[in-house]
């Protein structure tokens, strides 16, 4: 196995012995699990072009989908946070998003954001129950794009947008989730990179 599928088992791993442990199932404290190390890629985003093939296709083969693609790019929510979204956690135009650890946090939503979720009073805002179901969809979705993309490059892509359109990166810490600024400091480095591949383009 790759280092990152290895961590990813190991972070699953980690995950359910902290749950053991604050619901009582164990005594003892989790025991610390070390993740391989990998270096420190820059997130994936999904160009324009390859983007609206995304959308296009999601808009023909599963409409649900299409929304939820698009609720992610508004808002930059994870697979279970957006299944789990409910409408009478929207007040005053934000919607309270409960991240990991069950951490809540308020995310405001444009008026575009509406206009795909429609606005009704309560009940889940998608049907979808299971976060696999999502990632599975968005493989299909992706495949018949002609795309190569994972559901969450769709959150990176989301936090690369609001710092090139100028949302302060203290504003995107917050709306992500981020505990520190230094993870969010991330995208800023994509955003220069792009900068500098769009700057090379200038010519005399």
């Amino acid at each position: 196995m790759k280092p990152v599928s290895v961590n990813t088992h190991l972070r699953r791993i980690r995950a359910a012995l902290n749950f053991a442990v604050d619901n009582g199932m164990r005594t003892e404290s989790a025991p610390k699990i070390k993740l391989i190390k990998t270096g420190s890629a820059l997130p994936r985003i999904i160009e324009t072009n390859d983007l609206e093939k995304i959308l296009a296709t999601a808009r023909d083969k599963k409409q649900e989908m299409f929304r939820i693609i698009q609720f992610a790019l508004f808002t930059g929510a994870r697979r279970n946070e957006i299944i789990t979204a409910r409408y009478e956690h929207i007040h005053d135009g934000s919607i309270i998003i409960y991240g990991k650890g069950n951490k809540e946090r308020l995310i405001p939503l444009v008026d575009q954001v509406f206009e795909i979720i429609g606005k009704r009073d309560i009940g889940k805002i998608f049907s979808y129950a299971h976060t696999s179901t999502v990632s599975n969809y968005y493989r299909e979705i992706t495949r018949a794009a002609g795309v190569q993309s994972r559901f969450h490059d769709l959150r990176h892509t989301a936090a690369t947008q609001m710092l090139t359109v100028g949302i302060p990166l203290e504003v995107v810490q917050k709306i992500l989730g981020h505990k520190e600024i230094r993870t969010t400091q991330i995208y800023s480095q994509v955003v220069q990179d792009r900068l500098k591949i769009e700057m090379e383009k200038l010519k005399y």
